[in-house]
């Protein structure tokens, strides 16, 4: 009830902001073809990917500005309600293999980006669907059902993982790496099913690990995404 324990507790708010940003980059290319504005943008002088580019870039600031907004209001209304106590405490852990000693809003703050990781993979897997299919609404539809599925089959992989059956490879899959403040001390990392925070599909991932993993398919999902934006014809 602490002033530091209600702002940790909000990080998993963040979270929310996967939803936000998979229905806008699930109809912002698609909605570009149904209407036929598309075919306004390649009469500019920009390049095809200089658009795609400039599209991925909004959705980016737009998750950044929902991220800080969120950030900030947390901060005021828990500090209300905790009167701020405990503010300038610190917090030590194991970061990367280097153990660190920093302060806990600083601590907070690493929380909140290292959670924007996974929003944005959601995202781009959704921009890559719009781009691919050229239907918003599917794009969207098939981006959310990835995303409410994953959690159930996370929680069915981390049951087995508890009793000991751990499938070969099934650390490589996105959604198994998605809870990166599992890795760390706090309040906010997954709950399943009263197992502890923090339990792993496998034993063998760290935070650098899940971190390269979820970086891997961002890259991916946005190639994927320009290339069908460049590539494919105008009808």
């Amino acid at each position: 009830g602490s002033f530091l324990g209600l702002f940790d507790s909000t990080v998993s708010s963040v979270s929310l902001l996967a939803l936000i940003l998979m229905v806008l980059a699930g109809g912002m290319i698609a909605t570009e073809f149904s209407t036929g504005t598309v075919k306004l943008l390649l009469i500019t002088p920009h390049k095809r990917r200089e658009i795609f580019w400039a599209k991925a870039l909004i959705l980016l600031e737009i998750t950044l500005i929902g991220a800080g907004a969120l950030f900030v209001v947390g901060f005021l209304l828990c500090g209300i309600l905790g009167g701020f106590s405990g503010i300038g405490d610190m917090q030590v852990l194991d970061l990367f293999g280097q153990v660190v000693r920093l302060p806990y809003l600083l601590f907070i703050l690493f929380k909140y980006l290292l959670n924007l990781l996974p929003v944005l993979v959601y995202g781009a897997l959704a921009l890559m669907l719009s781009a691919v299919t050229r239907k918003g609404a599917v794009a969207i539809a098939v981006s959310i059902i990835l995303y409410v599925g994953s959690s159930m089959v996370t929680t069915i992989l981390l049951i087995l993982s508890s009793s000991g059956i751990i499938l070969p490879g099934i650390k490589f899959l996105f959604f198994c790496n998605t809870d990166l403040t599992g890795y760390l001390p706090g309040m906010s990392g997954m709950v399943n099913l009263g197992m502890p925070s923090g339990l792993k599909i496998d034993p063998s991932m760290t935070l650098g690990f899940s971190v390269v993993v979820l970086l891997v398919y961002l890259v991916c999902f946005l190639w994927i995404a320009r290339d069908s934006f460049c590539r494919r014809d105008i009808k």
